[in-house]
């Protein structure tokens, strides 16, 4: 029998006539199992359930200030506190039926009316350090769960955590719950600049393709450096990051609800830690007036982020659900405007992630060619990378070509009429990527990327033919 129904919680009391309380073990043994029992738990329990750690360098600048408070702290706009404080929201769910009443947090049916849902935390800091600093940080992870019922047994599942990282989720740390993932779930906070990623065994190292399992090469990862200003290359290195010490953890509230993993708790390694920090609801941060001289940017992240009192979770039914991405064509669509002989269009459509980079479908169009290709890109959020791609590429008109031939009296050149075929056509080049000021975004049609592309273009397998310099200048990750 596995570790985590040894240790299994039994929630529901006995009855009055001495009935005894029900078991849930026959349920099947997933990964990232944070509960279960017999009764169903409100959202303010489920945030309780899922709160994570947090991890800091001993370096970090608002633990070596001589009037240091906890930290994270709390909210400008919210009520102050002597200890840390950490805030959970729900941003968006999946309903199996009518929606939540607001607060979220009060509706006693929440569990009867979620099928999934993204809990998210939120942390505060006052001030940015290094490279670009500013004053007001506002940081989060998201928990994907899923609210679970069979016969008269209720569960609560993890599946997936995202780290965001420096506002676009093209950075964000991704993580798929696996077995050996230890809870509470601990989140690295980057020194200075406090972006997020996860320890999923918390051994204190940042480990690329462990900690982060999915579009790994995309991943920000936990880039400690930039808090002394230094960025060091668009790829994430493992010199940027400093191992963690045991007593730099910040805790959430202790649980009585929360069981032990089957890899068991993540405080088995170590009970040292700095202090625990206070867990709010962060639909009751209102908006006020006294955030400083930076409140603007604090709003932006709010909104950015949806946190607050003004923030509603997005609400879906599982077909809308399906339907959502599509709305949003920078998440499966990018575009460009292409110059080789002619002008033209490019479109490199989402693709498969193989870890190692994106395998990813292009077209390209003009008014004499149009080909269709398989691209390779390293990523889809370095500033820089290299691409290959291969394909058919198809002229729309005939084609004069000078060959050489052997005849009785030697060698001549003679012109012949090519109709228009298709022709394997491969092509490798640079990709340069910028994430656009929000102002600004209106030129790349609202995308958070834009870029250019510079590359030679060939026909052919053995022998190159129709080489051509091929420049490209568009909107998208890609």
């Amino acid at each position: 029998m596995h570790r985590s129904w040894l240790l299994f919680l039994v929630w529901a009391a006995p009855t009055v006539d001495g009935a005894q309380p029900c078991e849930c073990a026959s349920w099947d043994d997933a990964p990232g199992v944070l509960w279960a029992g017999c009764s169903p738990l409100v959202l303010p329990q489920i945030a309780e359930l899922a709160a994570p750690a947090l991890w800091f360098t001993r370096d970090e600048p608002l633990l070596l200030l001589d009037d240091a408070t906890p930290v994270p702290t709390n909210h400008p706009c919210d009520a102050a506190s002597e200890s840390a404080v950490v805030y959970y929201q729900v941003t968006e769910l999946i309903r199996r039926g009518a929606p939540l009443t607001r607060p979220e947090e009060e509706d006693p049916q929440a569990f009867a009316k979620i099928d999934n849902m993204v809990l998210k935390y939120f942390f505060y800091y006052p001030e940015d350090f290094g490279l670009g600093g500013h004053e007001h940080d506002l940081e989060a992870v998201e928990f994907h769960l899923f609210l679970e019922r069979r016969d008269d047994c209720y569960r609560v599942r993890m599946d997936s955590a995202e780290a965001l990282a420096h506002g676009s989720r093209w950075y964000s740390n991704l993580l798929e719950i696996r077995a050996d993932t230890r809870f509470p779930l601990t989140v690295f906070v980057e020194e200075g600049k406090h972006g997020s990623a996860f320890d999923r065994n918390v051994d204190g190292q940042f480990t690329r393709g462990y900690d982060v399992n999915r579009q790994v090469n995309d991943a920000w990862g936990v880039r400690d450096v930039m808090g002394a200003g230094v960025l060091l290359t668009s790829a994430y290195n493992p010199e940027m990051t400093k191992s963690r010490d045991y007593a730099y953890r910040v805790l959430p509230p202790e649980s009585s609800l929360l069981q032990v993993s089957r890899a068991g708790s993540s405080l088995q390694f170590s009970d040292e830690h700095l202090y625990r920090y206070q867990l709010r609801r962060g639909n009751r941060v209102p908006v006020c007036d006294d955030m400083g001289d930076n409140g603007e940017e604090l709003l932006s992240m709010m909104r950015y982020h949806g946190f607050g009192e003004d923030q509603e979770p997005d609400q879906y039914n599982h077909f809308e659900a399906n339907l959502k991405n599509a709305k949003n064509p920078q998440s499966w669509l990018s575009f460009s405007l292409r110059v080789d002989d002619e002008l033209g269009l490019a479109l490199v459509f989402k693709g498969l992630d193989i870890d190692q980079g994106w395998i990813l479908p292009k077209v390209t169009a003009s008014g004499v060619d149009a080909s269709i290709n398989a691209l390779f890109s390293p990523s889809a959020s370095r500033f820089a990378d290299y691409y290959i791609s291969g394909g058919l590429r198809r002229q729309f008109q005939a084609v004069e070509k000078n060959i050489t031939i052997d005849t009785e009296d030697g060698p001549a050149d003679v012109t012949v009429i090519e109709p228009p075929q298709w022709n394997f056509v491969t092509e490798i080049g640079l990709k340069l990527r910028a994430r656009i000021p929000s102002k600004a975004r209106w030129a790349v049609l609202g995308y958070q990327f834009g870029g250019v592309r510079v590359g030679v273009q060939a026909l052919g397998f053995g022998s190159l033919d129709d080489i051509r310099l091929i420049f490209e200048i568009g909107a998208g990750a890609w």
